[in-house]
């Protein structure tokens, strides 16, 4: 009885087998503690580092500069200040 159980155990395709599932495991358990791990590091560098520097940032940068009004210069069509009594291209007085 034992021995027709050791054949069915040393079987190539059944080690093979075997072998191939434990690798699989170890493989897995190894992604999952890397995927685990990564998780775990990018929530800590963004709410320790990324979030305050936005803070920080945001408190002490200067406003943005609005950009002028622009319309048309009805003549060569560009873009030119809507307060504009000459235009910078053509030269037309507006």
């Amino acid at each position: 009885m034992t021995s027709g159980f050791k054949t069915f155990l040393l079987r190539g395709n059944l080690v093979d087998m075997a072998v191939g599932i434990v690798i699989g495991i170890a493989f897995g358990t190894v992604v999952t503690a890397v995927l685990i791990a990564f998780v775990i590091i990018a929530a800590v560098l963004y709410f320790f580092v990324v979030a305050p520097y936005a803070k920080f940032k945001a408190r002490f940068e200067p406003a943005p500069v609005p950009e002028p009004e622009m319309k048309q210069c009805p003549r060569c069509l560009s873009n030119i200040p809507a307060h504009a009594t000459r235009c910078l291209f053509c030269t037309i007085d507006l």
